[in-house]
C-alpha cells in the first residue's frame, strides 16, 4: 500500500496527506511511518520526521533503517552527540552491524573522537567473523595504522571463501602503496581459483590501469570473465576500463550485461546509475545526465543520483549554483558520505569559495583518508588561497596514495609549481 502511494503522488504534500490517512486506518503500520518520516525529513520538517520515527521505534526497537534515518536528521540539526547514541542504540539491537558499525565510525572522526573510534575497531576486531575483521581492518587503515591493519587481514586470509578474496584485495592495496605494482600484482597472483579469484583479478585489473596498462588490464579480465560468465563484479570493473580508455559503445554495452547480471531490469536505479556513471567516464555527458536527471525526478532521495549529477555539472562549470542545490540535498540525505562532501567542497571551490572548499575538503578527508582525489582537491583549495604549506602537505599525501600514473604526474606538477612560484591554479578533475 505505502509503495502504491509512493508511485501515485508525484506531489510531496499529497503523499504525505495520504500516509496520514492510512496511519488513521493502521496507527501502527510501521512501512507508513517511516514513509511518512521520509517525507518529512525530506521536505525539512525535522521535528516531525523525529516524532514519527521515536514513535516507530517504540514499537518497533530493533528496525535498523528508522534508527539509521533518526541518526542523520540529529547530524543535520548538530546534534552530533544525540546522533551517537542513536547509532550506538542501533550496534546494538543489529547484533553490531557492519553498516552501523562504518557510520558510528565516521562520526566519531567527524568529532575528532579517535580514542572512541579505536575502541570501536577494537570491537569490530573481537567478533572474529571475516565481515566484521575485514571492516576492521578498512577502519584501521583509514586510521592509518597500516601493520596492525595486516595482521588483521592475516586473520581472514585463512578463512577461505569470498571474504579471503575481499582480504586479499586490501592487502594488495597496502602492499601496492607500500612496495608498488610489481609486489602487489605477484601477491593476486597467488590466487589461481575458488570464491577469491574473482576480487584478485579486479584488483590486479585496477593496479594495472593504475600503472598505465589498460590493455593488460582488458585482457586479464575478459580471461577471467571466460571463466566466470556473467560475474557482476567482471563485467563493471570492465565497463569502467572501457570506458576510460573512450571506448564508450563497448563500455555501455557492458553496464547492460552488467543490469541483467544483477537480475533487475532496465528501470532498476542501481543499473542506471552505473550507466550514467560509465558514460560520464566515457566523455558522453549529455547522456549520463539525461539518466541521472530521470532518477532525480523519480526519486528526490536518491544521494548517489544527486552526487553524481551534481558533480559532474560542478566540474564542467556548467551551472554550479544548480549543482550545489543538487549535492547539498545529497548530503542532508547522506551527512557522513566523503564522496558527496568532497563534491560539494568541489563545487564550492569552482564557484570560488574557497573557505567553503577548505571546509568541506577537510571534513571529506577526516572522513575518508585514503582517497587520492580528496586529497589532490583539498591541495587545489589550499594553493589557490595561498596556504602554501598545507597544500604541498595535501598533495604528499595524494601522492603517498599511489593514484593513477596519469594523477600522479598531474600532482607532482603542481607540487614543482607550488614550490616555484608560491601558488597554483587548479585544473583537476574527478
Amino acid at each position: 500500500m505505502v509503495a502504491r502511494i509512493r508511485l501515485r503522488m508525484g506531489d510531496p504534500r499529497k503523499e504525505r496527506a495520504a500516509l496520514r490517512r492510512l496511519l488513521g486506518v493502521r496507527p501502527d503500520s510501521a512501512d507508513a511511518l517511516f514513509a511518512l518520516a521520509r517525507s518529512w525529513a525530506r521536505a525539512g520538517g525535522l521535528t516531525r520526521a523525529r516524532g514519527l520515527l521515536r514513535r516507530l521505534l517504540a514499537s518497533h526497537p530493533f528496525a535498523l533503517g528508522p534508527r539509521l534515518l533518526l541518526a542523520r536528521i540529529l547530524l543535520r540539526k548538530g546534534r552530533l552527540a544525540a546522533a551517537a547514541e542513536v547509532l550506538l542504540a542501533a550496534m546494538e539491537a543489529s547484533g553490531d552491524d557492519p553498516e552501523v558499525a562504518r557510520e558510528l565510525f565516521r562520526l566519531y572522526l567527524l568529532r575528532g573522537d579517535g580514542r572512541r573510534a579505536r575502541d570501536l575497531v577494537r570491537l569490530m576486531s573481537a567478533h572474529g567473523s571475516a565481515t566484521h575483521l575485514t571492516l576492521a581492518a578498512s577502519l584501521l587503515m583509514h586510521l592509518g595504522e597500516m601493520r596492525k591493519a595486516l595482521g588483521v587481514l592475516d586473520r581472514v586470509l585463512p578463512m577461505g571463501g569470498a571474504a579471503r578474496g575481499v582480504a586479499l584485495a586490501l592487502k594488495a592495496r597496502l602492499v601496492y602503496r607500500a612496495r608498488g605494482a610489481s609486489s602487489a600484482l605477484a601477491l593476486l597472483a597467488r590466487i589461481r581459483g575458488g570464491p577469491a579469484l574473482v576480487s584478485a583479478r579486479v584488483e590486479a585489473a585496477r593496479i594495472l590501469e593504475w600503472e598505465g596498462w589498460p590493455a593488460k588490464a582488458i585482457s586479464l579480465l575478459r580471461r577471467t570473465l571466460r571463466r566466470h560468465p556473467g560475474n557482476l563484479a567482471l563485467l563493471e570493473a570492465l565497463a569502467l576500463v572501457h570506458a576510460r580508455q573512450g571506448r564508450g559503445r563497448a563500455a555501455v554495452r557492458l553496464a547492460q550485461l552488467a543490469s541483467r547480471a544483477r537480475g533487475a531490469g532496465p528501470s532498476d536505479p542501481r543499473g542506471r546509475r552505473f550507466k550514467a556513471l560509465v558514460l560520464d567516464e566515457a566523455g558522453r555527458f549529455r547522456e549520463a545526465a539525461s539518466i541521472a536527471e530521470r532518477l532525480v525526478r523519480e526519486d528526490p532521495d536518491d544521494a548517489a543520483a544527486l552526487n553524481l549529477l551534481g558533480y559532474a555539472l560542478a566540474d564542467r562549470s556548467l551551472d554550479i549554483p544548480r549543482a550545489v542545490g543538487l549535492l547539498s540535498r545529497a548530503l542532508r540525505l547522506e551527512p557522513l558520505s566523503p564522496y558527496i562532501l568532497d563534491s560539494l567542497g568541489w563545487a564550492r571551490y569552482r564557484q570560488g569559495r574557497l573557505e567553503e572548499a577548505v571546509k568541506l575538503l577537510g571534513r571529506a578527508t577526516r572522513l575518508e583518508s585514503g582517497e587520492a582525489e580528496i586529497w589532490e582537491h583539498l591541495g587545489d583549495a589550499l594553493a589557490s588561497s595561498r596556504r602554501v604549506r598545507r597544500a604541498l602537505a595535501a598533495y604528499g599525501r595524494a601522492l603517498a596514495l599511489r593514484p593513477a600514473v596519469s594523477r600522479r604526474a598531474v600532482v607532482s606538477g603542481k607540487i614543482a609549481l607550488l614550490q616555484g612560484r608560491g601558488y597554483v591554479q587548479s585544473t583537476s578533475g574527478k
